[in-house]
């Protein structure tokens, strides 16, 4: 199942890289989303907020937005629908593996963050969200979506087993990579 999934991810991106955020040819992706993921849309919404939040970044930091039409400009854009691909599809997979992420693990994050990043400066941590062109919603989501990450490499590294004779076999066939 998880091989599915990566696979999946995998010419999904390819295939959003290629049509331009979705939409492309046909029915597939409907109107009020900018990509579909086992079943579940990206929304319209979501890829808006991103693109804005990408626009007040490079506000913040006194460069201009791409042109639409642009190399730049589509660069921009597939960016924003591979995050939000990716973060469903990890959203999905912890789903299928039995990985929920509460909100009590999300204020852990974010306090340990303000905490290593900001000394525990709420004003230092508000500013830097300001200059980044993000909420703390937004902050949030990429926690939950980085805890979701770090949650499902754990499980699947638990799952993984490699005997000696397997290490063994793997060095002796690329001994020349480590030297």
């Amino acid at each position: 199942m998880r091989l599915r999934h990566i696979a999946f991810l995998v010419l999904a991106t390819v295939a959003f890289a290629a049509t331009g955020c979705g939409g492309g040819d046909g029915d597939d992706v409907p109107p009020d989303a900018v990509a579909v993921v086992d079943g579940r849309e990206v929304s319209n919404a979501d890829f808006e907020r991103l693109i804005e939040q990408a626009k007040r970044n490079y506000k913040q930091t006194k460069r201009p937005f791409p042109k639409a039409g642009t190399p730049e400009y589509q660069s921009v854009r597939n960016d924003a629908v591979q995050f939000l691909v990716e973060a469903l599809y990890f959203e999905l997979s912890a789903a299928d593996m039995g990985i929920e992420i509460g909100d009590a693990a999300v204020d852990a994050k974010l306090a340990e963050l303000k905490k290593q990043q900001f000394k525990g400066n709420e004003k230092r941590y508000r500013a830097a969200l300001e200059q980044a062109g993000m909420d703390e919603a937004a902050v949030r989501e990429r926690l939950r979506t980085q805890l979701v990450q770090e949650k499902i490499a754990e499980q699947v590294a638990e799952e993984i087993e490699v005997s000696d004779d397997e290490i063994e076999k793997y060095y002796g066939e690329h001994r020349s990579e480590y030297r």
